[in-house]
C-alpha cells in the first residue's frame, strides 16, 4: 500500500473505514463538548477544555490507525497514558463532568493493547465513572454515573469495531498484494526453469554437434556425409527449440512426444560419438505434467552428459507399468578416483523440486563408474507397454 514516491496508498475500503472512523471519534468529542457546554452555559471553562479535546481525540486516531501506517506498541502506550492524563484532567480539573471522553479512551485502550489487557483497562475506565461520581469528585451527568459508563462502553465499542474494520482491511489488502507478488515471481521462476530444461538442452547440443564439425576441419569426400549429418542434426535440434519456444509462449501448442524426445536425445548422443542403447515401451500414456517432467528430466541428463561428461557409453530405460513410469540416464562418464571430475550443472537442483512437485522421486547416483539420473512417477496408467530394445 506504499507508493512509488513513498506516500501511503490506501485501498477503497481502508479509506472509508478511517473516515468512518474520524466522523465517530469527532462525533463523540463534539458530543461531550456539546454537553459541557449546555451544563455550563457557555464561558471560560469551555473554551479552555476545547483544546484539550481536540489533542484527545487525536490521540484516539493515531492509535487506531491501521498498517503499515501503525505506530510502534511502545509510542502506543506513551500515547495512552497521555491521553489518559488528558481525558481526567478534564474530568476532574474542569467544571461539569467531561465523562463523554472516557469513551474514546476505552476505545483506545480496545485498539493499542492486546485483547487482555486492553478489555481490563477499557472496563476499568468505565468503571472510573461512576465512582468519581459517587466520590463527588465529578459533577453527575444527565442519567447519572451508570449513564455515563454505558454511553463509555458503547462509544469504546463502536470506536474498536470501525478500527478493527479498517486494520482488516488493511492486512487483506496487504495479503492480496503478497499474492500477486508471490505469483509474479513462481512464474518468472517457472519461465526460467521452462527456458533451461527445455530450449537450455537443445542449445547445449547444437552447441556440441557444431563443436564436432569444427574439430574435424575442412571435409574431405569422405568426411562430407558425415558433416552433412551433423549439420542436419543441428537444424533438427534448433527445430525442436524453437517449437519448445512456441509451446512455452503458447501451452496450446503441442509438445514433442515422450518417445519422440527419447529417439532424438538417442540421435544426439550417437552424433557426438557415445554409444547409445535405448530400452522403452511403444506407447507411454500419462499426465501432461508429467510428460513434460520426464522430457525435461531426459534433457537434463542428456545434456550434462554432453557438456560436464567423458561418456563412452550411455543408456536410456523408459520403464511404464501399473504402477506409474520411471526414466533413468546412465552413463560411464564418473571419474576415476583421484581422476578430474567433470563439472556439473545446476540443472538437477531444479528438476528436483519440479518432480517432487508432481509426487515423484528425482534419482542422482554415482556407483561403480557410472552416473545415473532417473526419476520415477507412481499411478495408473491407461497402457501397460512392452519393453522393446
Amino acid at each position: 500500500m506504499t507508493a512509488p514516491d513513498g506516500k501511503w496508498n490506501a485501498p477503497p475500503g481502508v479509506r472509508w473505514s478511517l473516515a468512518g472512523l474520524a466522523l465517530l471519534v469527532a462525533g463523540s468529542a463534539a458530543t461531550a463538548a456539546v454537553e459541557e457546554g449546555v451544563a455550563l452555559g457557555g464561558g471560560r471553562e469551555l473554551l479552555a477544555g476545547l483544546p484539550l479535546v481536540v489533542v484527545v481525540a487525536v490521540l484516539t486516531l493515531v492509535q487506531c490507525e491501521p498498517p503499515p501506517r501503525r505506530v510502534p506498541y511502545g509510542w502506543r502506550l506513551v500515547l495512552l497514558g497521555l491521553q489518559a492524563v488528558l481525558t481526567y484532567v478534564l474530568v476532574i480539573s474542569l467544571p461539569g463532568s467531561w465523562l463523554g471522553l472516557s469513551g474514546l479512551l476505552a476505545g483506545a485502550a480496545l485498539c493499542a493493547l492486546p485483547p487482555l489487557p486492553g478489555g481490563v483497562l477499557a472496563g476499568a475506565v468505565a468503571v472510573s465513572g461512576p465512582l468519581l461520581v459517587a466520590a463527588g469528585w465529578v459533577t453527575a451527568p444527565p442519567g447519572g454515573g451508570v449513564a455515563a459508563a454505558l454511553q463509555a462502553v458503547v462509544t469504546a465499542c463502536a470506536v474498536c469495531t470501525v478500527a478493527r474494520l479498517a486494520m482488516v482491511v488493511a492486512r487483506v489488502h496487504g495479503a492480496r498484494e503478497q499474492a500477486a507478488r508471490l505469483a509474479a515471481q513462481r512464474e518468472r521462476q517457472r519461465l526460467r526453469r521452462d527456458l533451461h530444461d527445455l530450449v537450455g538442452s537443445s542449445l547445449a547440443a547444437i552447441a556440441v554437434h557444431a563443436e564436432s564439425v569444427l574439430r574435424a576441419g575442412p571435409p574431405g569426400e569422405a568426411g562430407a556425409e558425415e558433416l552433412r549429418r551433423a549439420l542436419v542434426s543441428a537444424v533438427g535440434l534448433a527445430r525442436r527449440a524453437h517449437q519448445d519456444v512456441r509451446v512455452l509462449c503458447d501451452p496450446e501448442e503441442d509438445a514433442v512426444p515422450l518417445l519422440d524426445e527419447v529417439h532424438q536425445a538417442s540421435r544426439a548422443l550417437s552424433r557426438a560419438g557415445v554409444a547409445v542403447r535405448v530400452v522403452a515401451p511403444p506407447g507411454v500414456e500419462a499426465e501432461a505434467a508429467v510428460v513434460e517432467c520426464l522430457r525435461a528430466v531426459l534433457r537434463e541428463a542428456v545434456a550434462n552428459v554432453l557438456q560436464h561428461s567423458r561418456a563412452a557409453r550411455c543408456a536410456i530405460v523408459l520403464e511404464a507399468g501399473a504402477d506409474g513410469v520411471r526414466l533413468a540416464v546412465h552413463n560411464d562418464g564418473v571419474a576415476p578416483p583421484g581422476g578430474e571430475r567433470p563439472r556439473r550443472g545446476t540443472g538437477l537442483v531444479g528438476l528436483r523440486a519440479r518432480v517432487g512437485a508432481l509426487g515423484g522421486v528425482l534419482g542422482v547416483a554415482a556407483d561403480g563408474g557410472t552416473f545415473t539420473v532417473s526419476a520415477a512417477f507412481p499411478g495408473d496408467l491407461t497402457e501397460t507397454p512392452r519393453a522393446s530394445e
